[in-house]
């Protein structure tokens, strides 16, 4: 089943040949890693169990009256809120991804809406890894690409997993960019 999902997500995300120039090829992409957002899937998981919880209690001790039809009103609001942040968190995770190609890095964001932001190789001045100690324990963090003309980082990349071989890679396509090859 989680196969399945990850493969609709891709399907979702992935580059369409028009989004693409002539002779570009998409060499390495990624998500953002799940860590960052373990807190609250925990959160969310918990709310679920104390939901199913209060739902078995008010059925099992047969409250009645008003308590218990609160009872139950407040577990089905819990369980039905903690399944839609569920569905949020997922959909959020999967709605960024990150290429790079032969030519330049792409972000794309939006599942069922499409932004594509693109940074050509040959404009990159400087690719910064930053990782805090949590971070490094998992091996992600982000990096930060800077352009020429510009004050502003001019694109930002969080929580994904290996961050110094995306920054390598990026340093490779910017070298190849200035040989020609």
């Amino acid at each position: 089943m989680l196969k399945k999902l990850e493969k609709l997500f891709d399907d979702l995300t992935s580059l369409k040949a028009e989004d693409l120039i002539p002779n570009e090829e998409i060499v390495f992409s990624t998500y953002s890693v799940w860590f960052s957002e373990l807190t609250m899937l925990a959160v969310t998981v918990l709310a679920l169990v104390a939901s199913v919880g209060l739902l078995a209690y008010g059925f099992f001790t047969k409250i009645a009256g008003v308590w218990g039809m609160l009872l139950n009103v407040f577990a089905l609001i819990t369980l039905a809120s903690g399944i839609l942040f569920s569905v949020s968190l997922l959909v959020n995770h999967y709605s960024k991804r990150f290429f790079l190609t032969n030519f330049r890095l792409i972000k794309r964001t939006g599942l069922f809406s499409k932004k594509l932001i693109y940074v050509q190789y040959d404009k990159v001045q400087n690719v910064r890894v930053s990782k805090n100690i949590g971070e490094r324990m998992v091996d992600m963090g982000d990096i930060y690409v800077d352009t020429a003309g510009g004050d502003e980082v001019e694109m930002v990349i969080l929580d994904i997993p290996d961050p110094e071989k995306m920054q390598r890679m990026i340093l490779e396509g910017m070298e190849k960019q200035k040989i020609g090859a």
